[in-house]
């Protein structure tokens, strides 16, 4: 099974790390988005400063088409009766341990996957989470919004890259375990007799 997760991961890295690139340079136009959902007079309010294309599927993220082997994948690393090989496995290594202790939970789930990868179906999820006000907000209140749905979507991505690097860190563990050289596997030998 973690050879499958080390494949997926190296095989969609560098798609996710595309979809990254896209958010961070579209945050402003995907911000107002945002502020037009959950604003019922944002049109009356804005300035043609920020008019933008008005829906998420204008914009070009690309689609990871099997997000759901990913979620198989981590679904029966973390089932009965793998937990315990899975928890065993990954205490061996920092970085699988801490994508299994901290990011299975969140992985096990296609569309919490489709959101930390701002695929277009994360993002339609994303825009569909969001709350709307039923009443107008003034100019002020707005621009309030503006801000903070900007710390948001920034928190955000901050938090998902945080996802991504630990990913990367897994595959480049997985890889070193699962495909040590033989000296690799003579010296990681002649040290566990020393301890």
């Amino acid at each position: 099974m973690y050879e499958r997760l080390l494949i997926w991961i190296d095989d969609h890295i560098y798609q996710i790390s595309e979809n990254f690139d896209y958010v961070i340079n579209r945050q402003d136009s995907i911000v107002e988005i945002f502020l037009e959902k959950k604003t019922s007079n944002y049109m009356s309010l804005i300035s043609g400063a920020y008019y933008v294309s008005r829906s998420v599927e204008d914009f070009r993220f690309i689609e990871i088409d099997d997000v759901n082997e990913l979620q198989e994948i981590i679904t029966k690393l973390s089932s009965d009766s793998l937990e315990r090989f899975t928890r065993m496995f990954s205490v061996k290594r920092f970085d699988i341990w801490y994508l299994y202790f901290w990011d299975f939970h969140l992985l096990n789930k296609a569309d919490k996957i489709e959101e930390s990868f701002y695929t277009k179906k994360g993002m339609i999820s994303k825009l569909d989470n969001r709350r709307t006000y039923s009443r107008d907000l003034t100019q002020k209140q707005l621009e309030k919004e503006r801000k903070d749905e900007q710390f948001r979507l920034s928190w955000s991505i901050y938090d998902d890259l945080e996802l991504l690097y630990r990913l990367k860190r897994t595959s480049n563990s997985l890889r070193t375990y699962l495909y040590s050289s033989r000296m690799e596997r003579l010296i990681l030998k002649a040290l566990s007799k020393d301890k």
